[in-house]
């Protein structure tokens, strides 16, 4: 089967220059966090540039994580302290290391890695209390080798189905 064998055996990383002059906006970037057993790498990737910055992964920040989920399953008066200090929190591990990066940029894909994947990122809040939703339009993706084959629908130009669910038979 043809198509099965471009799926199975086909090429499906994307280089840093194809990544950037094909799939990411003029004003986005993406954040794809990296964990490691003592750190976490997050490379920041634009049109212009591509930079590496190593963050340190602390014991605080896996229990950061689960505790602003708790906080949000709750969604409760009493633990909007609780959410608070941890969306503070885990902004200024994850995020504020790289606010000089992002300036000048109004989207963000965020590509996170294991326990980052839990994290609400447009819920995180700054040292002025404003969510990171309020700067910039947030985006997830689960790996740049993902957006190559986003792109690749893009270019295609017959739409010939339409197509909705649920569906009934009755009228």
């Amino acid at each position: 089967n043809p198509a099965y064998n471009k799926l199975h055996f086909e090429e499906t990383t994307i280089s840093f220059p194809e990544l950037q002059q094909k799939i990411i906006p003029k004003n986005g970037a993406i954040l794809s966090y990296h964990m490691g057993d003592s750190s976490i790498l997050c490379w920041v990737i634009t049109k212009e540039k591509r930079e590496m910055y190593e963050l340190p992964k602390t014991d605080s920040l896996i229990y950061s994580i689960h505790e602003l989920s708790t906080a949000l399953e709750k969604n409760s008066g009493n633990d909007n302290m609780l959410f608070r200090k941890n969306s503070h929190k885990l902004y200024d591990q994850l995020i504020q290391p790289l606010v000089s990066q992002l300036k000048g940029y109004s989207q963000l894909m965020i590509i996170p890695d294991d326990e980052l994947s839990y994290i609400p990122f447009e819920m995180l809040l700054d040292e002025n209390d404003k969510y990171l939703l309020d700067n910039f339009a947030i985006s997830y993706n689960y790996a740049c080798s993902l957006l190559k084959k986003e792109g690749e629908l893009e270019n295609r130009t017959s739409n010939s189905i339409l197509a909705f669910a649920p569906y009934s038979d009755k009228t």
